[in-house]
């Protein structure tokens, strides 16, 4: 009942669409804020987190390695918001079944046909309600995954130009050199993990790769990101089959195959 009743507000409600958006630029703003404490090194931890300098203005490794991340942090925030609009679709079945809705009643000869024909018109209704909202989540996610992708490449890329960092790859179990990484190779090491993530692993078990990049399990936090990573994409998937099941399944039937109301 929260979920939906949350689902229900984003959707609809100015003030909660208005309250997202500044959601999100108070999320830039922090961002802002932390970019300006690397720049001028006011807080010394950060270097130990944040790879790469700041010493070179816009040529610096580290902005470039911030300004990904940053937009890996909106495109979170993104799917976020997407998925507290989709997911009550997998548990109250989206919405409403108009199929199965109007056989029960059609079959319900208790019911005169007038008033049949006023509880027809309620449930279309919140039927199409239902399938616009979930059209505009599934939409939403899709767009973040898209969205995904671009950032996934987008850190990988600005961390093998961000030292100091272990190795992330390796190539015939051959640690490869951070610095002698091509963005083509990473964009094929992309490829290999959307493949994974969406089909299960299945090129894998048949070693078919793109590329000849695997990530290096030494490095645990970029193993750890590879993993969110494919299993945010994989979830996004699982869940745009599911929910475009369900939406297919209530659709009304087609005039043809309607039953006559008696």
């Amino acid at each position: 009942m929260q979920t939906q009743s949350l689902r229900s507000t984003i959707v609809d409600s100015p003030a909660a669409r208005t309250r997202l958006v500044r959601s999100f630029a108070a999320l830039n703003a922090v961002l802002v804020l932390l970019l300006i404490a690397f720049f001028n090194d006011a807080v010394p931890r950060f270097a130990r987190i944040m790879p790469g300098d700041f010493s070179h203005g816009v040529h610096s490794t580290g902005l470039w390695m911030f300004l990904s991340l940053a937009f890996l942090a909106n495109v979170m925030g993104v799917l976020a918001v997407g998925f507290i609009v989709i997911f009550p679709a997998l548990l109250d079945g989206v919405g409403v079944d108009e199929r199965r809705v109007t056989r029960l009643l059609s079959e319900n000869a208790a019911i005169s046909p007038q008033a049949l024909q006023a509880c027809l018109v309620v449930v279309r209704a919140e039927a199409g309600t239902a399938r616009r909202r979930i059209a505009l989540g599934r939409g939403i996610i899709l767009v973040g995954a898209a969205a995904l992708i671009l950032a996934f490449v987008a850190v990988c890329t600005t961390l093998v130009h961000a030292p100091p960092r272990k190795p992330l790859f390796l190539a015939q179990s051959r640690i490869v050199d951070n610095r002698a990484v091509t963005d083509r190779q990473i964009w094929q090491f992309a490829g290999d993990q959307i493949a994974g993530a969406l089909a299960l692993d299945i090129p894998e078990l048949y070693d078919f790769h793109l590329g000849d990049l695997e990530n290096n399990t030494r490095s645990r936090i970029f193993t750890d990101f590879l993993f969110a990573f494919r299993a945010i994409l994989g979830w996004i998937a699982l869940t745009s089959i599911i929910v475009t099941i369900r939406d297919w399944r209530s659709r009304p039937p087609k005039p043809g195959r309607a039953r006559p109301i008696a």
